[in-house]
């Protein structure tokens, strides 16, 4: 049986099972680089955060600044509070 129509014969190619795993191999490709981007973005930030904080306490560290707790037995406090807390 001969085809007549030469438009008949070319549907299943462009409009068929070919044209949806072209679209869902796209979209994998797409997503693939969005998790790259995402990826390398993640990495830069967790890297800037470590700078940050590497300057943060080479700052802390430059004028004095500690972690350092002192314990007398002055109350620091006023007495209401004391008194509101006990």
């Amino acid at each position: 049986m001969p085809i007549n129509d030469v438009h008949t014969a070319a549907r299943p190619l462009i409009g068929g099972k070919n044209m949806k795993e072209d679209k869902k191999k796209e979209n994998n490709i797409e997503m693939k680089e969005f998790i790259s981007a995402l990826y390398k973005l993640i990495i830069a930030k967790t890297e800037s955060l470590e700078d940050e904080a590497k300057l943060n306490k080479q700052f802390m560290k430059d004028h004095g600044i500690g972690a350092k707790a002192e314990f007398n037995s002055k109350q620091d406090w006023p007495e209401k509070f004391n008194d509101e807390w006990s």
